[in-house]
């Protein structure tokens, strides 16, 4: 299995939750992974206000010291959004309280490489070679975590623990906001819209 076969299973149909299944698909073998290395990893981990997909007090492979990770899916390379993105790790880069943040992006580019390096030597691209290579480590588990998105997602969901629903509102309603600027939704506006 690799990272190609994936995209396309979680592609079916066109899902609009492709973004959601794929940020899944990666948080959980990044958390599996580390833990096979004796080291945490934090979903959703919040910095200075940003939520960021993952973070690692204890780093990943060759990248010692905290270590965050930010996940991007999209169906197609969009140089905006991906400036966008780009200034606001650098920032969080910037913040000194983690020492490198890996960007995870299935459709890596040598350009995207070059532009990442000159922005900010820290700020690491993990492309399609890099996820195959966390497949290849963690072949079986791999292949449940695809099979199990939507029990994930479930559980993902439940495990919350908010009991403030305005403040679970809010917060949805600036998740919202952030994944419209990082480009991961679109609105679609039927008849009704004018009303």
């Amino acid at each position: 299995m690799k990272i190609e076969d994936i995209i396309n299973q979680i592609n079916f149909r066109s899902n609009p939750k492709s973004a959601l299944y794929f940020e899944l698909f990666i948080q959980n073998l990044l958390k599996l992974h580390l833990e096979k290395q004796g080291k945490q990893f934090i979903s959703d981990y919040v910095i200075d206000g940003n939520r960021l997909d993952g973070y690692s007090t204890n780093g990943i492979g060759n990248y010692e010291g905290p270590v965050a990770f930010e996940i991007k899916y999209t169906h197609r390379y969009n140089p905006m959004i991906m400036r966008y993105t780009v200034r606001q790790l650098t920032g969080i880069l910037d913040s000194e309280k983690i020492k490198h943040m890996i960007l995870i992006y299935p459709a890596d580019s040598d350009k995207m490489r070059y532009f990442l390096r000159n922005e900010n030597p820290n700020l690491i691209l993990w492309g399609i070679t890099e996820i195959n290579g966390l497949i290849d480590a963690n072949k079986e588990e791999a292949e449940y975590i695809a099979n199990s998105l939507f029990k994930l997602e479930i559980k993902k969901e439940l495990n919350r623990r908010d009991n403030d629903w305005k403040k679970s509102r809010e917060e949805l309603l600036t998740s919202v906001k952030k994944a419209y600027k990082k480009g991961n939704i679109s609105l679609l506006l039927g008849a009704g819209v004018s009303l």
